[in-house]
C-alpha cells in the first residue's frame, strides 16, 4: 500500500498526518546546524574585526613611539625658551 500523499485533501476533506523515518527527524534536527555552518555572512564581520583592531593596535603603537621622541623634543624646546632673555629696554 502506498502512504499517502500531504498536502492533497481525501475524500473527506482531512489531511493525512505525513509520516517520518527516524532518519528524516534526524535529518530536519541538524538542517540548522548545516545552514549555520554553510553561512558567510559572519566570516567577513569576523575579518572586519579582526583587521580594524590590528589598524588599531598599529597605531597605538606608533603613537607611543612617537610620544616618547615628543617628550625629549618638548623638553629640549622648553630648556631653551627658558634660557633666553629678552631685552625690553
Amino acid at each position: 500500500m502506498d502512504p499517502p500523499q500531504t498536502g492533497k485533501p481525501t475524500k473527506g476533506g482531512v489531511r493525512p498526518v505525513p509520516v517520518t523515518t527516524p532518519m528524516e527527524m534526524t535529518m530536519k534536527f541538524f538542517k540548522p546546524t548545516k545552514t549555520f555552518h554553510d553561512a558567510e555572512d559572519g566570516a567577513v564581520t569576523v575579518d572586519w574585526v579582526v583587521l580594524t583592531a590590528a589598524v588599531v593596535g598599529l597605531g597605538v603603537a606608533a603613537l607611543a613611539t612617537i610620544r616618547k621622541g615628543t617628550d625629549s623634543l618638548t623638553d629640549k624646546i622648553n630648556n631653551y625658551l627658558s634660557s633666553v632673555t629678552i631685552d625690553t629696554n
